[in-house]
Formats: structure tokens, C-alpha cells, sequence
């Protein structure tokens, strides 16, 4: 039976591409977090948690993304954190899960934040 996880570690060059990608991924996402929290992350084609309801309105834009700030700098911390493992441990199983598990928990994140924001602005609006 084949085996389907890369039993070589990464080396230079892929090793640096990998971990520059994770890395600046995860400091972008750690970013938006930050400027979410702050209310100071504005509509744009880029950046943010871009739904229906956050695009038409920017009360909604500025809510949510306070409210799932933490979610998603947690995300990209996750990113980050295995970035570092694929840099740091030099074996292709351990380097290939860091980054399978990596990105399931930065995706769980930020959805998770999303529509718990969702949910608790819609509650908001409701009440009132």
C-alpha cells in the first residue's frame, strides 16, 4: 500500500515559500482582527468578513467585525503558530499536518466568529 503523506521534510526552496505564505497569511489575518476591534477596518474589496448583510450595511460591517475580531485574529495566530512548526520540526508528516490542521482551525475560526457576529447583530436588531 502507497503511502500518501510525504515522508521528506520540506527544504529550501519550498520550505521558505511555505512558511513565508503561512506566516503573512496569519499576520494579515492577526491584522484585520486588530483593526476590527478598533472599528477602524472600512468596507473594501480585500479585507474583512464580506457577507450580504455586511456589504449593504455599515453598521453591520463595523458590529461584526468587532464582535468576531478575536475569532479571527485566533485564526491567524493559528496560521502563524504553524508556519513556525513547518519551519522549525524537519520531518514531512509533522510539516504536512501543521498545515492540514493549521488550516482547519483558521477556517473553524473565522467562521465560527462570523456567524456568531451574525447572530448576535440580527438579536441586536431585533430587539430594538
Amino acid at each position: 500500500m502507497a503511502r500518501v503523506l510525504p515522508e521528506v521534510p520540506l527544504e529550501p526552496p519550498e520550505l521558505i515559500w511555505v512558511t513565508v505564505v503561512f506566516a503573512v497569511a496569519g499576520l494579515l489575518l492577526m491584522a484585520t482582527g486588530a483593526l476590527g476591534a478598533l472599528g477602524r477596518l472600512r468596507p473594501n474589496p480585500l479585507l474583512g468578513i464580506r457577507t450580504p448583510l455586511t456589504m449593504r450595511d455599515p453598521e453591520a460591517w463595523a458590529y461584526v467585525h468587532r464582535k468576531a475580531a478575536p475569532w479571527v485574529a485566533l485564526a491567524g495566530l493559528s496560521f502563524l503558530v504553524a508556519g513556525v512548526v513547518i519551519l522549525l520540526v524537519p520531518s514531512g508528516p509533522v510539516q504536512f499536518w501543521a498545515a492540514m490542521a493549521g488550516s482547519l482551525v483558521m477556517v473553524a475560526l473565522v467562521v465560527v466568529g462570523a456567524s456568531l457576529a451574525h447572530l448576535s447583530f440580527r438579536r441586536r436588531n431585533r430587539a430594538r
